[in-house]
């Protein structure tokens, strides 16, 4: 009734970099060829309550190289005073990877001709990589996403089904590093509620039409961004 998977991955990131003009400021940066390497685990289970009904969870890691190309461009240049800085070296800058743990339940169902699931999620970081619009900064935090999504399958027949999603996603990051998750993340990163809904229908042997729609729910906390 309960099975287990479970894994290891190694990755290995190697970005070269050469000398280059900023452009800020205009003046010479010194390249670097930067290195990143991560051992990652993961693993999940399933159990099944009865033959129609089963549950699950999981956590898995994930390895990201932030946007390395952005941050290096503004290498020299302080957003925060709009002056240029004394650094020009990219081997002393070696923006640090992100690392992501993701944590995941849920239970699904499949009875008669209706398949559905439901799942939460949990994804944590303590280096967050967030781009402001304006100034094309990078800024990196502390931050979580969590959220939840509900999938529906029912088949009327043999040529002709539908279904559809819900998904909930929200996003928090502690820029100021206190401790507290208060700042929402911006819509770059956090898309806005959304529902999906779809019919197939096989009408030829060996074609299929799909009529699909998407709504997208409002959010007025995003601000500008």
């Amino acid at each position: 009734a309960f099975t287990l998977r479970t894994g290891v991955r190694f990755e290995d990131v190697s970005v070269e970099g050469a000398d280059f003009t900023s452009f800020m400021t205009g003046q010479p940066i010194t390249g670097a060829d930067l290195e990143y390497s991560e051992a990652l685990v993961n693993f999940g289970g399933v159990y099944q309550l009865t033959d129609q009904l089963s549950i699950f969870g999981g956590y898995s890691e994930g390895f990201i190289v932030s946007d390395i190309g952005r941050i290096i461009r503004f290498i020299d240049f302080d957003f925060a005073t709009g002056q240029p800085t004394d650094e020009t070296d990219v081997g002393v800058l070696n923006p640090e990877a992100q690392v992501i743990e993701n944590y995941e339940i849920g239970i699904r169902g499949n009875h008669d001709n209706l398949t559905w699931s439901l799942a939460g999620f949990l994804s944590e970081s303590e280096l967050g990589t967030t781009l402001d619009p304006v100034t094309l900064e990078v800024t990196r935090a502390p931050e979580e996403v969590w959220g939840y999504e509900i999938v529906l399958d029912y088949t009327i027949s043999e040529n002709l089904g539908f279904g559809g999603t819900y998904s909930y996603v929200k996003g928090r990051a502690d820029f100021d590093d206190d401790g507290d998750f208060e700042t929402f993340l911006p819509a770059a990163r956090i898309s806005p509620p959304k529902l999906t809904a779809y019919v197939d229908w096989d009408f030829l042997p060996g074609w299929t039409g799909r009529l699909q729609a998407l709504y997208s729910e409002s959010e007025d906390f995003f601000g500008n961004v």
